[in-house]
């Protein structure tokens, strides 16, 4: 989690998060933003993989799960790579953000906040982000983290040093 420690350290200094104050603003009322971060939060800074949930909803201007869904794969790919690109790896990107997006849509009324509606412990809580398509444990512990960051959903258990 280095890039979420950059993170965090940036907030205890008073600077942004992500190093756009707007996309801060923008995540902390976006649990979905912060979902779509963490998947995009791979081979590239975890501050830059952050702002792809804020730059998606700007495209988009919305991150309903079911339209994300039922876009064009093609028209989709498109608003990925438009630059500045979502992610560096637009296609790969978008095709597991249209399956999260579906998955979502199919099985949680469209919002990650469905998940701790329950006020589950950390623990039962990365046991479901782990099912989300494109998570496994690494993510799951960076949503939960990232969750905690942006003011969303207080940890149950801090991770050990």
């Amino acid at each position: 989690m280095g890039g979420l420690d950059r993170m965090v350290e940036n907030g205890k200094s008073g600077a942004s998060l992500t190093g756009k104050p707007e996309a801060d603003a923008f995540l902390r009322t976006s649990p979905d933003g912060l979902m779509y971060g963490a998947l995009f939060d791979q081979q590239m800074r975890a501050e830059l993989a952050f702002l792809g949930g804020h730059k998606l909803h700007e495209r988009l201007g919305h991150l309903d799960a079911g339209k994300i869904a039922s876009m064009d794969a093609e028209e989709f790919q498109s608003l990925f790579r438009k630059p500045p690109g979502i992610h560096r790896f637009g296609g790969m990107m978008a095709e597991r953000t249209q399956k999260l997006a579906a998955y979502m849509a199919e099985n949680h009324a469209g919002s990650i906040a469905s998940l701790w509606a329950d006020v589950p412990e950390d623990s039962v809580l990365s046991k479901r982000f782990e099912k989300l398509p494109g998570y496994g444990p690494a993510k799951a512990s960076v949503l939960l983290e990232a969750l905690d960051l942006f003011g969303h959903r207080k940890r149950t258990h801090m991770p050990e040093p």
